[in-house]
């Protein structure tokens, strides 16, 4: 089993390089996006799409290694968790492993908060320009829903800066 555990634990490894990567291009995407950087953004999607790429391959090698020890173990199931993993290793092993899950915890939960940051400001971006849209061809609601009469207001001809019709 510690072959296979070994294997594990450099996949974690690797796991936890490219989730570095991840989050750098992440904190780089922050940045382009607060200055609305379009094109790098673009740049920076596709860099992210490849090193998903690479996890889902390397996260492939992992769950085998997982489904070796499973069977190894006679479980017909491949529910092991790396906390069970840690409790069957050897000392030496189980330090690694325990190392390992700290730091993927840690950069998952990083990772995470910059994601939130970036949905806020993707977001934001969306906003305005809807709003920008919705103002150049005379969309947007006046807020008023009734004049001083008690009657919908009319609209009084505005199609807003530009023509919708072609």
């Amino acid at each position: 089993m510690s072959t296979h555990l070994d294997k594990i634990i450099d996949i974690l490894d690797v796991q936890y390089n490219i989730q570095t990567e991840l989050l750098e291009l992440s904190k780089s995407k922050t940045e382009v996006l607060l200055a609305e950087d379009v094109k790098k953004l673009g740049e920076i999607t596709k860099s992210e799409q490849e090193l998903i790429k690479k996890l889902e391959t390397i996260e492939l090698q992992r769950q085998k290694q997982v489904e070796m020890i499973s069977k190894e173990r006679g479980l017909s199931n491949n529910t092991i968790t790396i906390s069970e993993l840690i409790e069957d290793a050897d000392d030496l092993t189980k330090d690694r492993l325990r190392n390992i899950k700290e730091k993927l915890s840690s950069i998952i939960s990083e990772q995470s908060s910059v994601n939130d940051i970036n949905r806020q400001l993707v977001k934001a971006n969306l906003e305005y320009v809807s709003f920008s849209l919705s103002f150049l061809t005379g969309q947007l609601n006046s807020g008023t829903v009734y004049d001083k009469d008690a009657k919908s207001p009319k609209n009084n001809g505005s199609s807003g800066i530009f023509d919708k019709s072609v």
